[in-house]
């Protein structure tokens, strides 16, 4: 998705097993878009303590 205002949302997945840990997030990146080089980046996640406890 694009806006006129210089933004782009990327909307993904994250997915993953880690020392018997599982992770299952819908995230998105909000990417801020100047003269058509990303100058920021920004990521959003749908639940973040599911994140946490994954990286813990």
């Amino acid at each position: 998705m694009a806006s006129e205002d210089g933004r782009v949302v990327g909307v993904h997945r994250n997915t993953g097993e880690r020392n018997g840990k599982r992770l299952d997030v819908l995230c998105c990146i909000v990417f801020d878009i100047k003269n058509g080089k990303v100058i920021d980046g920004r990521e959003h996640f749908y639940d973040l303590y599911a994140w946490d406890a994954f990286w813990a």
